[in-house]
């Protein structure tokens, strides 16, 4: 439902950083959509996010093209 809208939001202002404000269950997720749309800074305010998100999404971002490991 998001996705759409990160990516139509990044191909009509081509922005240079995003910020997630979102509850540590959906916080993975926001991060990822952001790297998908290759936005260059990512800044994610959440607490307690679960350790294998992080894990997964840090996987995501030194693998080319951010896709999963």
């Amino acid at each position: 439902m998001f996705r759409f809208a990160l990516l139509q939001a990044k191909e009509l202002l081509s922005p240079d950083a995003t910020v997630a404000y979102v509850a540590a269950p959906h916080a993975a997720a926001a991060i990822t959509e952001a790297i998908e749309a290759e936005i260059p800074l990512i800044v994610a305010v959440a607490e307690h996010i679960p350790l294998h998100d992080l894990i997964r999404v840090s996987h995501q971002l030194v693998s080319p093209k951010g896709r999963p490991c």
